[in-house]
């Protein structure tokens, strides 16, 4: 559940447990990718001009990027993922 939980909610204890997950766990360092995709998709909303979505989209840019060994993640940023408006 840590996971999908939005970071800005964590509790200290619980970050701590997540980054002790991904220090174990994610020897490839997709979770850590996945996750900072994630956080940096949560951002674009809160936005509050044209400018400051641009930045935002560019950052997660960099991030996908530096995930391309996830197609998924790659289709989120091109918009042919599983993401729909409500």
């Amino acid at each position: 559940m840590l996971l999908v939980r939005p970071g800005d909610t964590l509790t200290a204890n619980a970050a701590r447990r997540l980054a002790d997950v991904v220090a174990a766990d994610d020897s490839t360092g997709k979770l850590e990718a996945v996750w900072k995709v994630k956080e940096q998709l949560r951002e674009l909303p809160r936005t509050n001009s044209l400018g400051d979505a641009a930045a935002a989209k560019d950052e997660l840019r960099i991030l996908v990027q530096a995930a391309t060994r996830l197609r998924r993640t790659n289709k989120l940023l091109n918009g042919k993922g599983p993401l729909r408006s409500r």
